[in-house]
């Protein structure tokens, strides 16, 4: 199911965006545009190449385009070092591709697959590097609540963020459900 973000910003009107992954960036496209939606675009990480051929048309539209990393499988806060190092390549390699092709801000979850194993703190530590690394390419990071597991709880939600200098996505539907 697609979504909706509307993103208020100070003094200006808010944005509504329109949830578009890599796999049907194509049919969204068109639809987005006449209907004066921007994309929050989730990118498939086994294919950032693909960038020019997926947001090409919307940027030369001048549709806003924001990044949506939501990564299954791909925690950095996993436990296993081997999972979480694997997970910060591909959340910085999005840093990297997000350069100068879009909007500088970037939603990123944690504990995304709440049946696996999370290490909040290792999480914090990484999302602190992330952040670090976002700011030399002028690029806020964000992490959004979800409906279930530590990262559905407001508190925690807050605390990461404060401790790593990340900002908040609120997703409404997921705080209500």
């Amino acid at each position: 199911m697609n979504h909706v973000s509307i993103t208020a910003q100070f003094n200006a009107f808010p944005t509504l965006a329109l949830a578009v992954k890599a796999q049907d960036s194509r049919e969204h496209l068109s639809w987005a545009l006449a209907n004066n939606f921007a994309l929050e675009y989730s990118p498939d990480p086994n294919a950032f190449g693909l960038l020019p051929v997926h947001l090409g048309p919307a940027i030369q539209a001048g549709v806003p385009v924001r990044f949506h990393g939501r990564y299954f499988g791909q925690e950095i806060g996993h436990p296993d070092t081997r999972i979480s190092e694997s997970a910060m390549k591909i959340h910085l390699e999005t840093l990297y591709v997000m350069d100068r092709n879009c909007e500088p801000v970037v939603t990123f979850h944690l504990d995304l697959n709440w049946d696996d194993p999370f290490d909040p703190e290792k999480a914090v530590n990484n999302l602190s590097v992330l952040v670090n690394v976002a700011k030399r390419y002028g690029i806020t990071i964000c992490i959004e609540n979800l409906r279930a597991g530590a990262a559905s709880h407001p508190e925690n939600i807050l605390a990461w963020a404060e401790a790593s200098g990340a900002s908040i996505t609120l997703d409404v539907g997921h705080a209500i459900s």
